[in-house]
């Protein structure tokens, strides 16, 4: 990612907090409507599991500037995530419905940049988290 592009994710992600919890919802709401077969990977009560959610987004936004701290934590998360039975192709589903929900959630603030910023940031976990399940 470009300095830039941490700025603009980091600043985006200010905006998102407050509506942070309604916006999970309608992040695995997104998720589960595009790929059904995921729903069952989930816990049936979703609560616990959007904070999870909003607590690793915002660990990953404030260590973005700080990635050899981030990337290591990021891997080991890959690596529960394959126990998990998590698959490769479950990220391109997870970035797209989270950029989604990103985009209606921020609205006109989520302009074509932030967009291409968070989307940098999703693959830059993305790649981490596949790497340390295919170690």
């Amino acid at each position: 990612m470009t300095p830039k592009q941490v700025q603009l994710v980091e600043t985006s992600f200010k905006a998102f907090v407050p509506v942070a919890y309604k916006t999970t919802e309608e992040f695995y709401d997104t998720l589960f409507k595009s790929s059904p077969h995921l729903r069952g990977m989930f816990p049936e009560d979703m609560r616990e599991q959007r904070v999870k959610l909003i607590d690793t987004l915002t660990y990953a936004v404030n260590g973005l500037r700080y990635p050899e701290t981030l990337l290591p934590v990021v891997h080991d998360l890959g690596k529960r995530h394959k126990g998990y039975k998590v698959k490769p192709e479950h990220y391109s589903a997870v970035g797209m419905a989270l950029i989604t929900a990103l985009e209606r959630a921020l609205g006109p603030r989520f302009t074509r940049e932030v967009k291409e910023a968070w989307q940098a940031c999703v693959t830059l976990i993305a790649k981490e988290m596949m790497g340390a399940q295919a170690a």
